[in-house]
């Protein structure tokens, strides 16, 4: 027998309460990554092309991480509508805010912890932002900010803007990082130089430049430990 126009908003409404209570009870285990695209479209998006448009997502994007990771345009090409490109947007931005929020109080006195505290604000970045990270003298974190925010693949970043922007925190230790979007974290001629120049003029002001990481599409580099020399007296 046909289904009849009364009983598709009932299906629809059946499939997200199961995929609901699938997701309160175990979160995304067992889930397949059209079901977690379709109870996020849910929540997002009409109800009754949820499962239509998750199907339609992934025909278009190899992964979740690919989903989100994307521009809004491209987002919406793929049959995604603006507000759910946005959501979809805001959870990545959120995620870093969370996983900073619960970090809170850690000591980043390593190259690893260092990576791991950048490297959420960059989820989903399609253009590079150059960030700063203040310090106690034991190393908790005081502060996380941007500094810039690129266009394009570049982010232009003013030495005067960022010192004052670590002086206002009244801190005696800092670290900065940037992003490389689709790209290996292999640094530039540039990010060098910067890099030098920073530590100088932060020297002059008693301020110690712990670090400067990229943080490229799969993996993060520290520039204190590939280029020591960056980060001394050594010309």
């Amino acid at each position: 027998m046909p289904m009849s126009e009364k009983e598709t908003p009932k299906k629809k409404t059946d499939r997200k309460e199961e995929l609901s209570r699938r997701f309160l009870d175990s979160g995304f285990e067992g889930f397949c990554s059209e079901e977690i695209l379709e109870l996020m479209l849910y929540f997002s998006g009409p109800r009754d092309r949820a499962e239509e448009t998750a199907k339609k997502i992934l025909e278009n994007f190899s992964s979740i991480s690919d989903v989100l990771d994307a521009d809004p345009t491209t987002m919406m090409k793929a049959g995604i509508s603006e507000n759910t490109a946005v959501f979809f947007r805001m959870l990545t931005a959120v995620s870093g805010r969370y996983y900073n929020s619960a970090r809170s109080g850690l000591l980043y006195d390593s190259t690893d912890k260092l990576i791991e505290l950048f490297r959420p604000h960059y989820a989903g970045l399609y253009n590079e932002e150059f960030r700063v990270a203040c310090f106690r003298e034991d190393m908790s974190l005081i502060m996380t900010e941007a500094v810039s925010r690129g266009s394009g693949a570049r982010a232009e970043v003013s030495l005067r803007s960022l010192t004052e922007m670590i002086l206002r925190n009244d801190c005696s230790l800092a670290a900065v990082a940037h992003n490389h979007p689709n790209a290996s974290a292999e640094p530039s001629d540039t990010d060098l130089r910067f890099t030098k120049n920073l530590y100088n003029v932060l020297k002059t002001m008693d301020i110690e430049l712990v670090d400067h990481i990229i943080i490229g599409k799969t993996e993060g580099l520290s520039l204190k430990d590939e280029y020591p020399r960056l980060f001394s007296a050594e010309q």
